[in-house]
């Protein structure tokens, strides 16, 4: 028990390692963490052996979604996972993939964005925001005073913002939103500096929560201040050795 408990471990890490290096532009040595990762699968069972998988194609998903003109592999990856997690209860591989295919659909609809095509934009954003809501929901019923789960609800708060704010892309900036949309994603910063997150938030979620405040003050038309968070998200991401792809 204790050999595969170290496997789980080990494969963990390496998935988390993965994600690392891909924000800091090492894309060969990211995927092969992943794929490193996958290879260690085998080695476990029943249904640990199933979380793993969906994780895998989660973070294999998210590496692909990173990558320009890689969004069809990366929703084939998210297929896998969902059909593998199909009868899961609430946990938090599920939370990550409902992320996971909120992002996906999020970077869709960006794409999208100029091409005329207002219906599937529609569509796909709000499914986005669908998928990460659930996300959200998920997160609050599980056992928040795990990090993970408390990392995972951070991020599903901060993507909903920046659905909201639609600034993905050249094209999604030039776009006038709504009001609403401003003010939704307003709230939904604002808890994120709430005592529940700001006392445990990382660095990583930090940069997070700043390219969103961007987002938001653009759509403000407060440039000054946007500029400010952008400088500050920069300054932690030159110290994490991370780089906005």
């Amino acid at each position: 028990m204790k050999a595969a408990g170290d496997v789980t471990r080990k494969i963990i890490i390496c998935l988390e390692r993965s994600a690392a290096l891909s924000y800091q532009k090492e894309f060969e040595r990211s995927e092969e963490m992943i794929h490193s990762a996958v290879s260690k699968i085998s080695q476990t069972n029943g249904s640990v052996r199933l979380l793993l998988e969906v994780l895998s194609n989660c973070y294999l998903s998210a590496f692909y979604r990173r990558r320009r003109g890689m969004l069809g592999k990366a929703e084939g990856c998210l297929k896998i996972a969902k059909k593998i997690s199909s009868g899961f209860p609430p946990c938090l591989a599920v939370a990550i993939l409902l992320y996971e295919e909120g992002s996906w659909q999020r970077d869709f609809a960006s794409i999208l964005t100029g091409s005329r095509k207002e219906p599937a934009i529609a569509k796909a954003k709000e499914k986005a925001k669908e998928l990460i809501q659930r996300c959200i929901d998920l997160c609050s019923g599980l056992d928040d005073a795990k990090i993970y789960v408390r990392k995972q609800q951070h991020s599903a708060v901060c993507k909903m913002a920046l659905i909201n704010l639609h600034c993905r892309t050249s094209a999604a900036r030039n776009e006038s939103i709504t009001p609403e949309s401003i003010q939704e994603a307003r709230k939904r910063l604002e808890t994120l500096q709430t005592d529940y997150y700001s006392k445990t938030e990382v660095q990583c979620a930090k940069i997070q929560r700043f390219i969103a405040k961007v987002d938001l003050e653009y759509r403000l038309k407060e440039y000054n201040e946007a500029e400010k968070c952008a400088k500050e998200a920069l300054e932690i991401a030159k110290m994490l050795k991370f780089y906005f792809v």
